[in-house]
């Protein structure tokens, strides 16, 4: 199971996840570790503003679900804004697989409910989810 990890230096914000290097890896060096291991949701968002503390409390809120989906949330960096075609300075979130393929895109605010339902009904998902049944 992953660990809670708060991480906001080098543009990072990690709800819960992989293990960071002291020099504190970047946000696309991340999103290539989560690769096969973990989910993730990649968000722009400006900070100090009332997008990021609704983030930040729904991540909290959330956070056994997160961790049950193996999710990470990380901060959009400018390589990853181009990649992604991200606009700036407009709150966005998307969500990632493990394949690492883009599977949904939210804009305006976030709805972990509605990422967490779109995972569940993933082939990989259902299968992480027989096997904790066991």
């Amino acid at each position: 199971m992953m660990s809670q990890i708060l991480h906001s230096t080098a543009g990072l914000l990690l709800a819960c996840g992989l293990t960071l290097s002291a020099e504190a890896d970047s946000p696309a060096a991340v999103l290539k570790k989560a690769q096969w291991k973990a989910r993730v949701i990649l968000v722009e968002v400006e900070r100090d503003s009332p997008a990021q503390k609704s983030l930040k409390e729904s991540l909290k809120k959330n956070k056994a679900a997160l961790e049950e989906r193996d999710l990470i949330v990380i901060r959009a960096d400018a390589q990853l804004r181009k990649k992604f075609a991200i606009p700036p300075h407009r709150f966005t979130a998307i969500l990632i697989g493990k394949d690492g393929g883009e599977k949904a895109r939210q804009s305006g605010e976030l709805a972990l409910d509605q990422f967490f339902a779109l995972i569940d009904t993933m082939p990989m998902r259902q299968q992480e989810m027989r096997e904790q049944k066991k």
